[in-house]
């Protein structure tokens, strides 16, 4: 960064925008580039339990069945994201979660004893993969989603069948894998080549149906 400050002799060059979680980032002493780099902080906030329960409504329209779910579903959703400091992956994982539970059960609509399962260790997981229009993935993510459909896929395999779709670094597409890990879509593991000396990383969907 210290470098990016002094390149083309300090003059406004390009812009760099940086996001994080982290919101002291900027004012550590020892980040040495930062009176040089002119600094404009922009603070998302959290969401507010009336703007999930807005967004939820919308994404359970989209994606569940109609008259499966109630306002008052939405609403034990959104506040158990307001009470994880407004984190709308928490009210969405809690949706999935529970519209999973009532159709384990076999019954079609979600109740709020549903949505307290949803949010205990006592919610068993089922063998289908995440529906991706509940958690939000970029176009990126989907082409590797996409991908998996038929099967799993080495890194290698994996790199070369999405540069074919979308030119993208090596490296931008471990962000995307890492991402799609986070959100519990896809998972990774370790296996040897057949010729025992070659690790290799194999790809695939999350619960995925023998």
């Amino acid at each position: 960064m210290f470098d990016l400050a002094k390149a083309h002799n300090g003059k406004p060059l390009f812009v760099v925008i940086c996001v994080s979680n982290e919101p002291k980032l900027c004012t550590k002493p020892n980040w040495l580039a930062k009176n040089s780099l002119y600094l404009t902080k922009l603070e998302f906030r959290d969401y507010n339990e009336a703007e999930i329960t807005d967004i939820l409504e919308i994404r359970a329209r989209q994606s569940l069945a109609y008259n499966s779910w109630t306002e008052e579903v939405i609403r034990a959703c959104s506040a158990k994201a307001a009470s994880k400091n407004g984190d709308m992956k928490v009210a969405l994982e809690c949706l999935w979660k529970a519209a999973k539970q009532t159709e384990q059960s076999n019954r079609k609509q979600i109740t709020l004893e549903d949505v307290e399962i949803a949010g205990t260790n006592n919610w068993q997981e089922s063998h289908e993969p995440l529906n991706a229009s509940l958690v939000s993935v970029t176009n990126e993510e989907q082409i590797i989603l996409d991908l998996l459909k038929n099967g799993e896929k080495t890194s290698t395999e994996l790199y070369a069948a999405f540069l074919e779709k979308c030119q993208r670094s090596k490296r931008q597409i471990r962000n995307y894998l890492n991402q799609l890990e986070s959100k519990e879509l896809i998972e990774r593991k370790e296996i040897t080549s057949s010729n025992n000396w070659l690790k290799l990383k194999l790809i695939g969907l999350t619960n995925r149906k023998a």
